[in-house]
């Protein structure tokens, strides 16, 4: 416990504040909370914090604070305003109970989450590894061909200005394709869980998503169709998270359909308005038969899957289904003859 004044100099602390900040009750009272500093926090959520309290609002949030002694310890911490006759506050009480263990529990969890993530990340590449290869290579080979070319009719004197001009536009798309392959794999690749949201065209995201997947598509001898809304659709997102929700959709319609007859795959693109919002819409649908009602149940648990031994970690869908609720939206079965995913979330995030 911790009394303050308006200014926020500490008035009085209790014994239990000076055992937690290793500081006696002398060298605190009269300093200010900054002598806990911890540089954690950000200068805005300190002023959030006292514009809330100089409103004479209560206010409750999880602070990381340093001890005298250097260590860093977490307090979850509610600061009350006592007000004067004219409703302003003249003092504040500040009550926090110790959560440093809860915290570093939390701290792991979250580190072995992204464990996960990663782990099923790297996995959906390693499927798509050679197929990469071979798209990287293929144009790579081909631009050298060019240039051999290009360089030995330029030492005869045999080239014309026309053949220039057309070697080049063939060598600029050749680049243009490899750029394309390799900054899909990049930012597919990164980890964006920290990254803030930015407003995207979800069509050309999907397309790119497309391009970066068509190795794979292909050697499975896959039909692709595209159904966009017609305008391009705008919606904040994190756009390497929503990327892997897709592959991983993608990769698991690919192991479908490899093995039967009838091959395609259908990615809709649109929005729907909704009361107070409008939402972007993604659905993945596959011409595999529909998932039995009591594997459904089941699709989005923590390494559950239906893969042989050693051929899925089980985890895709879960980590895909977390990362659209951080998006504060939901990925869901939809009620169709043939296997559907459906993405959606808000075009405007709160």
């Amino acid at each position: 416990l911790a009394l303050t004044d308006a200014r926020g100099t500490i008035l009085y602390v209790n014994d239990r504040f000076c055992e937690i900040s290793k500081y006696t009750r002398e060298e605190l009272v009269g300093e200010n909370h900054r002598i806990l500093h911890s540089g954690y926090h950000s200068r805005s959520f300190f002023l959030e914090m006292w514009r809330t309290i100089a409103s004479g609002k209560t206010w409750n949030g999880e602070i990381k604070n340093k001890a005298k002694d250097g260590s860093y310890y977490w307090v979850e911490t509610a600061i009350v305003p006592f007000l004067d006759d004219n409703g302003k506050p003249h003092r504040y009480a500040a009550i926090r109970k110790e959560i440093t263990d809860k915290k570093s529990l939390s701290e792991q969890i979250e580190l072995e989450k992204a464990k996960a993530m990663s782990s099923e990340k790297m996995a959906a590449l390693g499927e798509m590894a050679a197929g990469i290869a071979h798209e990287v290579g293929n144009p790579l080979g081909a631009l050298r061909g060019r240039v051999e070319m290009l360089k030995m009719k330029a030492e005869s004197g045999e080239v014309s200005e026309e053949e220039v001009v057309k070697a080049s536009d063939v060598i600029l798309g050749l680049v243009d394709r490899t750029t394309k392959i390799i900054k899909g794999l990049r930012s597919y690749a990164r980890d964006a869980s920290k990254d803030p949201f930015e407003q995207v065209g979800v069509q050309l995201m999907v397309t790119g998503i497309l391009d970066f997947s068509q190795s794979r598509l292909k050697k499975c001898n896959i039909q692709v169709t595209k159904e966009f809304e017609g305008k391009e659709i705008s919606a904040f997102c994190r756009e390497s998270e929503i990327g892997q929700v897709l592959v991983n959709l993608i990769n698991n319609a690919c192991d479908v359909l490899k093995d039967i007859e009838k091959r395609d795959l259908i990615i809709r693109v649109f929005s729907e308005k909704k009361t107070h919002t409008k939402e972007v819409v993604i659905q993945v649908e596959n011409s595999g038969p529909k998932i039995p009602e009591e594997i459904q149940m089941r699709v989005f648990e923590p390494f559950f899957t239906t893969k042989a031994a050693g051929s899925g970690t089980g985890l895709g869908l879960s980590i895909s289904s977390r990362i659209m609720q951080a998006h504060q939206g939901s990925l869901s079965l939809v009620d169709k003859d043939q296997t559907c995913f459906e993405l959606r979330w808000p075009v405007h995030l709160e």
